[in-house]
């Protein structure tokens, strides 16, 4: 079984990147003492501010870390209660394939953000440089418009030193001095009732509407470890114990939004940027592969009364680089038309809820992911795949339905032992005549032996 090493190793860092890091979070626990004490943020608008007299929703942009889709009620789980998600989904577009761009927590993240794919922001995986300066945040248009910025991130592999806290007045990523000293640095995180806590005690102490607010939880990651009553409950299965309990959690922040009658008017989209394993294909976690197990994830749009979208399914496969379009979109904040404070020209994909043409485009064109985890640690061959309404990765292993060659051979389950340094090419025939493809959609995984 291949077990995934932990995200970030000491070794990943030079002894100055990580006395900075260190430095920093020190810094910022200390600037925020007390619960969750948020940036000021003064009321006079800033130089270069949209001022709008159009009623704009609240935005709350959800990412619960390392959960995948199957393991969500709304999403067919029977073994793992998430009545939050669920209710969300009641109430909201689900989005029943949608795929993340790599299986990887920080890449992953700076997709969703930017609207960008890794190979286009270069961070393709979790050993390379910050995301680089030109490529801009969701949060920076969002306070651009006016609106207040705020997140809330549950582990250290989203700390600020990476690029991601660009655009927003408040980023909460301070852990304490003792999680660091009993953590190896990857494994640094807190659990999602706290990180909850402080989400809603910046919501209390933000003066200004509308806000745009990123709350990140990490329990579904890896070691699995929920507290009681979810450990007695899912002893057997601690990973659904995670999920739910993170759910329950994401339960007060929908509770006290609804309180305080922000619910209905905000816009509020849940995904995750990642799935899990679980030992399937060889593979304990993620990061290797790119299985359903690892890039098919929940992602659900609850979009502001008012907005006339309907609740209901989509069935089409669809980009996590749609989020930030699709977030921007249904806010009704306009790009500006100044090219160096411009976003829209970095989108790889158009809004999850366009206009019919837009979503009719949308449900054509095929999902990409990619991992380099495989070779910026162990010296392997990258692996990308497309998925389509026709196909998906997982046909990769049915042989006895599709066609899958490598090296000009019939291939079976490309499992950890049968892989070679070749590409597989897998397709399903669309139609067929006088025994010759016609018209077919690819897939195309490199991969390299494991063995």
């Amino acid at each position: 079984m291949f077990r995934r090493f932990s995200t970030f190793s000491f070794k990943l860092f030079s002894p100055l990147q990580l006395a900075f890091a260190m430095t920093l979070t020190a810094v910022t626990a200390f600037g925020q003492a007390g619960p969750s004490k948020p940036a000021q943020t003064k009321a006079q608008a800033r130089p270069g501010v949209k001022r709008s007299n159009i009623t704009r929703p609240s935005v709350i942009l959800i990412t619960i870390d390392t959960l995948r889709a199957d393991h969500v009620g709304c999403y067919g789980a029977q073994t793992v209660k998430t009545p939050t998600l669920d209710a969300l989904a009641h109430q909201g577009v689900v989005f029943e394939r949608a795929i993340s761009q790599v299986p990887l927590t920080w890449p992953s993240h700076a997709v969703i953000l930017t609207g960008t794919y890794p190979f286009q922001n270069g961070v393709q995986d979790f050993t390379g440089q910050p995301l680089a300066q030109q490529f801009r945040s969701v949060a920076q248009a969002f306070r651009q418009a006016g609106y207040a910025t705020g997140a809330v991130v549950s582990a250290f592999v989203l700390d600020r030193s990476w690029g991601l806290a660009r655009g927003f007045d408040f980023y909460d990523d301070a852990f304490s001095a003792e999680t660091f000293a009993k953590k190896d640095i990857g494994l640094v995180d807190r659990r999602a009732g706290e990180s909850v806590a402080h989400a809603i005690a910046w919501l209390k102490k933000t003066p200004r509407r509308p806000f745009f607010f990123w709350l990140h939880l990490y329990d579904p990651h890896s070691p699995y470890d929920p507290p009681e009553p979810y450990r007695t409950e899912y002893h057997s299965h601690l990973y659904d114990g995670e999920i739910a309990y993170a759910d329950h959690e994401l339960g007060n922040l929908m509770s006290w939004l609804k309180q305080n009658h922000l619910y209905d008017s905000s816009l509020i989209v849940a995904l995750s940027d990642h799935g899990e394993s679980l030992g399937e294909h060889g593979e304990d976690e993620h990061g290797f592969f790119l299985y359903n197990a690892t890039v098919h994830v929940p992602l659900i749009v609850k979009p502001p009364a008012g907005s006339g979208i309907d609740a209901g399914r989509r069935r089409e496969p669809v980009e996590t680089t749609a989020v930030a379009p699709t977030l921007l979109q249904l806010a009704g904040v306009k790009d500006s038309s100044d090219s160096i404070h411009s976003i829209s020209a970095q989108f790889q994909s158009r809004s999850l809820l366009g206009t019919s043409q837009e979503t009719s485009q949308t449900a054509k064109d095929p999902a990409y992911s990619e991992t380099f985890y495989p070779f910026s640690s162990f010296g392997w061959s990258p692996l990308h795949a497309l998925e389509s309404e026709r196909l998906n990765p997982e046909h990769c292993r049915r042989a006895t339905s599709h066609r899958c060659r490598a090296s000009g051979k019939d291939a079976g389950t490309p499992g950890p032992q049968s892989l070679h340094p070749s590409k597989f090419s897998c397709w399903e025939p669309e139609s067929r005549r006088a025994g010759e493809i016609t018209h077919s959609r690819l897939l195309w995984l490199s991969c390299r032996s494991l063995s």
